[in-house]
């Protein structure tokens, strides 16, 4: 557990107080930058609950070194999703643990989106959240140093995209006034639905017409290798040539069921890549669009040999070739959805983050996006929790 009050975060629970203002349930890229947000005033206390310890190594902070922490056990959480019927396998699911959450062992890819796509969410009745509603909240965490223009970022934030500062908040005790729910996105749904809330997500295990929605990009890799480069020294790495195929957009959506009413048993995820046929389409024009990158970089003089790559002869090569190869980029989102309370598809939070049917709860993460922007999610979590404070601290002052 973090207390919020000494620079020391972690406490043992003797140590917490009896209450406080504001719990935070999940310390990942938004839970943090929660806690932090709503101490700025220094007027109220947060207590951030997380498992894990808080693993601030250089490894962590640097993205190639952290993908090491993916399967070791302490640092991040993998288990298989169900049988996925299209790929005729299971599919490694990994989310991050500890303070930082996913972030501490992902790739640190800050990709906003399009403004239109934000445009959509509001369009389908989430107001407050169009492109201009959000873009303040973008740089709200950010002191960018570089040429950009300070349009696209934050000039003022915690967070230095060169450099480093340490942070210290000094509050003071008070009441408990509200709980913030930022989990994993699996665990979510167990999180809520298991103390009995009637939520509409939470509904599948008596009404199985009602899944629960996880869309998740899937990704191919093809391997080429390269010519060892002829310098002194030692050689890191051998030279190796990958292209990743992404489908940003996809058509098809997964589902978290409960397995059962024990809380300490895992969700039953399932993926279903692949159910609808357009997802097909866009990777065939992906991976024959990377082959012939490829191909271009041989012809000008480039070392480059095959190792996994797909004939491109037929649409029935390349779909197998999807099947046996395709897996999860780790970039889940959706599965407590924001929309109307009466939405022809039930959501789970309203567009103040309020979870429907419970008092004092909202949720802020990659869990309540209503249609995944075709980027990657960090940038979107980081001003969904900026967000939100500012929505928590502007209703406390009430």
């Amino acid at each position: 557990m973090w207390h919020f009050k000494q620079s020391d975060a972690l406490r043992k629970p003797e140590s917490l107080h009896d209450s406080y203002d504001f719990v935070v349930v999940g310390g990942g890229n938004a839970g943090c930058v929660l806690a932090r947000r709503l101490t700025d005033q220094g007027r109220h206390t947060v207590l951030l609950v997380e498992k894990g310890d808080a693993g601030d190594s250089w490894t962590h902070r640097t993205p190639l070194p952290s993908f090491h922490h993916f399967s070791d056990g302490r640092h991040s959480t993998a288990f298989e999703s169900a049988r996925d019927e299209q790929l005729g396998r299971s599919v490694t699911l990994i989310s991050g643990l500890g303070l930082g959450g996913s972030t501490r062992i992902n790739g640190g890819q800050y990709t906003c989106g399009v403004p239109g796509e934000y445009n959509a969410w509001a369009q389908d009745g989430n107001v407050g959240w169009a492109y201009n509603d959000l873009k303040q909240f973008f740089k709200m965490s950010e002191t960018w140093i570089g040429p950009v223009p300070r349009e696209f970022h934050g000039a003022h934030g915690k967070w230095h995209s060169k450099g480093f500062a340490q942070v210290k908040s000094d509050v003071s005790p008070r009441t408990i006034t509200s709980t913030m729910v930022e989990c994993e996105i699996f665990g979510i749904s167990s999180l809520i639905s298991k103390d009995g809330t009637p939520l509409p997500h939470s509904k599948e295990q008596e009404d199985s017409t009602d899944p629960q929605n996880l869309p998740d990009f899937a990704v191919l890799s093809m391997k080429t290798s390269i010519g060892d480069p002829r310098t002194p020294g030692a050689e890191l790495f051998k030279g190796l040539y990958v292209l990743n195929v992404a489908l940003l957009r996809p058509k098809s959506s997964g589902r978290v069921l409960l397995r059962s009413t024990n809380p300490l048993e895992p969700p039953q995820c399932e993926t279903r890549y692949l159910t609808h046929p357009d997802d097909y389409h866009a990777l065939r024009a992906g991976l024959r669009t990377s082959l012939a990158v490829s191909r271009t970089m041989r012809e000008g003089g480039y070392d480059i040999s095959d190792l996994s790559v797909p004939d491109v002869s037929s649409d029935e090569t390349l779909d197998a070739y999807v099947r046996k190869h395709a897996m999860s980029m780790m970039h889940y989102s959706s599965t407590c959805r924001m929309a109307p309370r009466f939405d022809a598809k039930p959501g789970v939070v309203d567009a103040s983050l309020r979870v429907y049917g419970v008092q004092g709860l909202r949720i802020a993460d990659a869990s309540i996006i209503p249609v995944a922007p075709a980027a990657h999610p960090q940038a979107m979590v980081y001003a969904i929790a900026e967000k939100c404070a500012d929505m928590m601290l502007k209703d406390a002052s009430k």
